[in-house]
Formats: structure tokens, sequence, C-alpha cells
């Protein structure tokens, strides 16, 4: 019984809605965000660091070829893994700010992905009337939240055009490399191989951040690295391995047809990691009915989305 389920499709769907949009976004906004710069580098070299560590044991514990054939993949899965360590530290910036609107713009990366999947993976044949309308509602959506966020004091006018900043910027990386993991999960690389080439490329990114961060201003030179990894190693070592538990079921995911697993995930982290900051991160009281409506009409432009493929 317990083969069954687990050969099923829906039970990998179904894990990745509950690991990755809920439980991984309600630790991440509780115990991994943070403003301080320093400590948000440190914390994300320490968190691709410890998913390096994890592939890597997966890879040598297939105790197969696989092994060396992580040293003979694309190049371009590292590259995909460095640009999305960025897109994760931009990530955390905008949910220092909001979780819940970061969640309903989350759409932005899937509709880049699915752009980039139409082109090159030749799925242009699943793209209809209701896709088109709802990437044009999630456009109308940012245009009237961006236009209303000019109308506030200057210090709300200036948080909310750096939090849309980090979207824009992390949904570009991140869309390509979702784009990335449905290509290669497609083309039947094995799934450790993956990930190690990817967070390989992932720590080495945050590495650079760590340099860059540590070299950028005056105020940071005094970091000690070695302080803030000793403060912080068992919360970066739960999350690291979390990440790379998340990034496993993920790939696993996307094995099924990607017009079937796509809607679900669309509607699932709009709808729970919306709600997580609305209610329990107490966000709401911080919106008024304008941004509500506006924010309604993205989360309708997910839903519109996912029910059109």
């Amino acid at each position: 019984m317990f083969t069954d389920l687990v050969s099923n499709w829906r039970f990998p769907v179904v894990l990745w809605v509950i690991a990755g949009f809920g439980i991984m976004r309600w630790f991440a906004k509780k115990h991994v965000v943070t403003s301080d710069s320093a400590t948000r580098s440190v914390r994300l070299l320490m968190q691709f660091g410890m998913s390096l560590l994890g592939a890597t044991i997966l890879l040598l514990l297939q105790q197969n070829k696989n092994a060396f054939e992580a040293f003979k993949t694309p190049s371009v899965i590292p590259l995909c893994g460095f640009g999305s360590a960025i897109a994760c530290y931009f990530h955390w910036k905008a949910m220092g700010i909001s979780l819940s609107k970061v969640s309903i713009f989350a759409i932005w990366d899937d509709i880049i992905a699915m752009t980039l999947s139409y082109i090159v993976l030749k799925e242009g044949r699943f793209l209809n009337s209701g896709i088109i309308g709802g990437v044009l509602l999630a456009i109308i959506s940012v245009t009237l939240l961006g236009k209303y966020s000019q109308q506030k004091t200057a210090e709300a006018r200036a948080t909310d055009n750096a939090l849309y900043r980090y979207i824009l910027t992390y949904s570009v990386l991140w869309g390509v490399a979702r784009f990335s993991i449905r290509y290669f999960s497609a083309h039947d690389l094995p799934v450790s191989v993956f990930l190690v080439n990817w967070y390989f490329g992932a720590t080495v990114a945050a590495l650079c951040i760590v340099l860059q961060t540590y070299w950028s201003t005056t105020e940071t030179r005094h970091m000690s690295v070695p302080t803030i990894m000793k403060r912080d190693v068992g919360i970066m070592c739960l999350y690291g391995l979390g990440i790379v538990t998340c990034m496993y079921i993920e790939f696993w995911a996307y094995k099924a047809p990607h017009v079937v697993v796509q809607p679900i995930f669309l509607v699932s982290e709009a709808l729970l990691s919306t709600a997580i900051g609305l209610w329990i991160f107490r966000e709401k009281e911080r919106l008024d009915r304008h941004e509500t409506a506006y924010m309604g009409i993205g989360l309708l432009s997910t839903v519109l989305i996912a029910l059109s493929f």
C-alpha cells in the first residue's frame, strides 16, 4: 500500500505544497529572514553549504556511476544554481517586508518559466485565452499596486519601491531556474546529479555575496563570520537540509506533466503562503482596502491561469 502511495504522482505534489509553501515559508519568515545584511549573507552561505553537503551525501549513498556523472553535466546547471542563490537573497529581503505580497506575486517566476517552456519545450499548444487573461490580470494588479504606492508617504513609498525591485529581480532569476528544473527532470537527469551541481553553483554565489557584503560598507567590516556561524548553526543546518529535501521533492513532482502539477503549485503558493503572512504574521493589519483589492486581483490572476491548464 505504501509503495502504491509513493508511486502516485500526487504524493510528491502534496508533500511539496505542505513543505515548500507551508512549513519552509513559515520557518524562513520566523527564524531566517533578518534585516541585518551581514547575518543575512552568512545565513545564505550556511543554507546552501548544508544543502550542498546533503546533496553530496545523497549522491554517494546511491552507490552507482552517478557520482562520476556529476562532473560531466552541462555547466548551465551550476549557473542556474548561482542565479537561484542570488534570487533567494532578494526573496529573503522581500519576505522581510511582506510575505503576503511576495506570495501573491510569486506567479511571475512561474509566468517566466511557462514562457520558456512554451518556446524551448514546444509547449505552446497549451497556451489559451485563460492563461493570457490571467497574465493580463497579473499585470493590472502590479500596475495598480505600483501606482497606489506612489500616493503614500515618502517612507512607505520607498519601502514599497524596494519590495517591487526585489520581487522583479528574483522573479526573473527564479523563472529561469524553475524552467531548468522542468527541463532537466524531463530529460531524465538523475536528481542527485542535478542537486550537487545546482547547490555547488548556489554555494559559490552565496560566498560571493558574503564577500561583497563584507567589503561594501565600513559598517559591515566588523562582521565576524565564525561568530555568526556558531550562533546560527543549528537553525541554518535545519533550514539547509529542509531546502535540499524540498528541492528533491520538487524535482520528483515535476516528473508528472507540467500542465498537471503547475496549476496546483500556483494556487497553493498563492493561498497558503499568503494566508501565513496575513494571519500568522499579522500583515493584514498593514493593508488598507485599496491594497487588499489590488492583491485580490493578483490572486484572481493566479486562479485563472491555474484553471486554464
